[in-house]
C-alpha cells in the first residue's frame, strides 16, 4: 500500500505572533517530495530546540529551508540560535539546494515563529528501529541515528554518498528532548513526537493535508450495482475512486496508473454516516470548482513517483467517467486545527448502465486533514533519577503498546511515567540525557511488523482487541515458535480475568524464558508472572 502527501491549495496560516505562553497554536504546513528535501539533510547543520521529521512512509517529506543560508560549506555551519523561520515551497516546484541557487524566493514565503516556541514537524518512518536507536527511512539511502551524549541527543544523517569520516558528522543537534513517542497508524506509519522542556506547558495542534490510496476491492463480473463501505474514520476533504481491470497486464495502479478503465454509470454517490450527523450523499458534480484541484492533486500524486500522468485532460476527466471525484467536506479546507472533522463510515454506491464484463479492481484516494495534538499528557519529561524497578525493565529499550483506540494505552504510559523508575529505569548516568522510545500501535497482524517489533522492542504491552485471538496467535508464532498458539491466548484470558488491562511480553535477552509473561507493573496492581512452558 503506497501513501502520498499532497497539497494543492492550502495556505500557510500563521497564528504565532502575539501568542501567550500556554495558548493553543495552530500550524499549517505544506509538503514536498522526498527527493526535494534530501539535500537539506546533506548540507544543513542547525541547532534546534525541538525537531520531528515529516512525511508519509518515507515517500514525502515536508520541504523546509532554514534561514535561506545554503551553500557547499553549509554543512560546516552551526547556528547558535534555535530555528525561528520556516520556508514553504509549493509542491509543484523543483527545489535545488545547490550553491548557485537564489534563495530570494524562499525569503518571500517566510513564516516566522514566535521566538519562544519550538519548531515541530512530522515524519512517519518505518518499523526498522534498532536497539542502537537507528531509524531507517525507506525509499532512500538516508539513515538517521539517535546518538546518546551528555546533555544532548544528536540526529546523525548519513546520505550514503560521502566518505566514512563525513558520515559521522552530525547534521542536526537536538537539545533538551523530553520524550520520544512513536505512533503507528493502521497503515504502519510511525510519527515521532518531541517537545522541548522550554515549551512544555504549551499545547499546540499541527495540521497538514495528506492523501493515501487504498485498495484494491474487487468488483466482480456481472454486477449492475455496487455498494461498498470503504472505511471508518474522520470525514475526508474529498474522495477519488477509479477502476482497473484485474486481468490486464500490470493492472495495479502502482505499476501502471494510467491504465484505468471506463465504466458507464447511471448513478454514483458517496455517503458519510455518523451518529452526530445525518447521512448526506455526495455526488461527483464536475461543475463544482473543487473538482479541478482534486484532479490536479491526483496527477501530482502520480507524477511524484512516475514520469507520466494518467493521460486525461480535465475535459476527459469530466466526460469519460474514468475517475469519480466526491468533494465531501462542505466547509472546504479547515481553518483551525481545533475544528476536528466528525468521525463515521464512508461508503459509495454505483449503478452501472450494463453488467460488468469482467472483474475490476477498485482503488480510492482519500484526501483528508491530518491533525496532531501535542500536550503534556503525551509529552512528559524523562529526566529523573532511577530507582530499582520491580520487574527489571531495562534502560535503552523500546517499549511497544499494542491496542485499539480507547483501550488505555495513553493512560498506562502516563501512569508508568508518573511512577517513573519503578517501572522505567534510568537510561544511564544522571548527567546523560534519558530517552525511552514508546512505540504505540493499533494492531499486530502484519508479519513484517511483528518481526520488526520482536527484533527491536524489548517489551510489548498487549491490550484487548475485538480480534484478540488472531492477534495473540500471531504473537505466539513470532515470540514463542514451536508452542501451541492457543496457550498465549489462554494466558491473556487469564490475565483479563483478574481485571488487568494488558499483558506484558518481556522480550529482553536477559529475561528467563519462563518469566516473559507478566502483568501488574504499577504500584496499585497485583503482580503476576505466568509460566506455561
Amino acid at each position: 500500500m503506497r501513501s502520498k502527501i499532497i497539497n494543492t491549495r492550502y495556505e500557510v496560516a500563521d497564528e504565532r505572533f502575539g501568542a501567550e505562553p500556554g495558548a493553543q497554536i495552530t500550524k499549517y504546513m505544506e509538503c514536498a517530495p522526498l527527493s526535494d528535501i534530501m539535500s537539506v539533510f546533506k548540507q544543513v547543520l542547525v541547532k534546534l530546540n525541538t525537531v520531528c521529521l515529516a512525511g508519509n512512509q518515507g515517500n514525502n517529506l515536508f520541504k523546509v529551508a532554514i534561514d535561506g543560508r545554503f551553500g557547499k560549506s553549509a554543512h560546516e555551519k552551526e547556528y547558535s540560535k534555535p530555528l525561528t523561520t520556516l520556508y514553504v515551497e509549493d509542491t509543484g516546484s523543483t527545489f535545488d539546494m545547490g550553491a548557485t541557487r537564489d534563495n530570494a524566493g524562499f525569503k518571500t514565503r517566510a513564516k516566522c515563529f514566535d521566538s519562544e516556541l519550538s519548531f515541530v514537524s512530522y515524519c512517519p518512518l518505518n518499523l526498522d528501529i534498532a536497539r542502537s536507536g537507528r531509524l531507517l527511512i525507506p525509499g532512500c539511502s538516508l539513515q538517521v541515528t539517535l546518538v546518546h551524549q551528555a546533555d544532548s541527543v544528536r540526529l546523525m544523517a548519513d546520505p550514503g554518498t560521502v566518505d566514512a569520516a563525513k558520515s559521522l558528522k552530525p547534521k542536526f543537534v537536538i537539545e533538551e528532548i523530553s520524550l520520544i513517542v512513536c505512533r503507528v497508524a493502521v497503515t504502519n506509519e510511525i510519527y515521532l513526537e518531541t517537545q522541548s522542556r522550554l515549551n512544555r506547558s504549551a499545547k499546540a495542534m499541527y495540521q497538514f493535508p495528506r492523501t493515501a490510496c487504498y485498495g484494491p476491492t474487487q468488483v466482480l463480473r456481472g454486477l449492475t450495482e455496487l455498494n461498498v463501505r470503504l472505511f471508518h474514520g474522520p470525514r475526508p476533504y474529498a474522495l477519488i475512486v477509479f477502476f482497473v481491470k484485474s486481468a490486464a497486464a500490470n493492472g495495479s495502479y502502482q505499476l501502471n496508473p494510467q491504465r484505468t478503465d471506463h465504466l458507464n454509470t447511471i448513478e454514483c454517490c458517496a455517503y458519510f454516516n455518523s451518529y452526530q450527523y445525518p447521512q448526506p450523499s455526495y455526488r461527483p458534480d464536475f461543475d463544482q470548482p473543487d473538482v479541478a484541484p482534486l484532479y490536479n492533486a491526483l496527477l501530482k500524486v502520480w507524477n511524484v513517483n512516475k514520469t507520466y500522468n494518467c493521460g486525461f485532460p480535465l475535459s476527459a476527466f469530466n466526460e469519460s467517467q474514468t475517475y469519480f471525484a466526491f468533494p465531501m467536506d462542505p466547509n472546504g479546507s479547515i481553518k483551525s486545527a481545533s475544528s476536528v472533522p466528525p468521525v463515521g463510515d464512508v461508503s459509495i454506491r454505483f449503478r452501472f448502465s450494463k453488467e460488468t464484463d469482467q472483474t475490476y479492481n477498485m482503488y480510492w484516494y482519500v484526501i483528508s486533514h491530518a491533525t496532531v495534538a501535542i500536550d503534556t499528557s503525551r509529552i512528559v519529561t524523562m529526566n529523573y533519577i532511577a530507582e530499582i524497578p520491580y520487574f527489571g525493565l531495562r534502560a535503552n529499550s523500546t517499549i511497544c503498546f499494542a491496542g485499539p483506540a480507547g483501550s488505555g494505552k495513553t493512560t498506562l504510559i502516563a501512569a508508568l511515567i508518573k511512577q517513573r523508575a519503578s517501572a522505567i529505569p534510568d537510561l544511564g548516568p544522571i548527567k546523560k540525557m534519558r530517552i525511552t522510545i514508546f512505540l504505540v500501535v493499533h494492531h499486530l497482524y502484519s508479519t513484517t511488523a511483528l518481526r520488526a517489533i520482536r527484533l527491536h522492542c524489548a517489551y510489548i504491552f498487549v491490550f484487548p482487541t475485538p480480534s484478540a485471538a488472531q492477534q495473540l496467535r500471531s504473537l505466539c508464532r513470532e515470540y514463542f515458535p514451536g508452542e501451541k498458539t492457543d496457550l498465549l491466548l489462554a494466558v491473556f484470558n487469564c490475565a483479563r480475568s483478574v481485571d488487568s488491562r494488558y499483558l506484558l511480553i518481556d522480550n529482553h535477552s536477559d529475561t528467563k524464558h519462563d518469566q516473559r509473561l507478566k502483568l501488574g507493573l504499577l504500584n496499585d496492581e497485583k503482580k503476576y508472572i505466568y509460566q506455561w512452558f
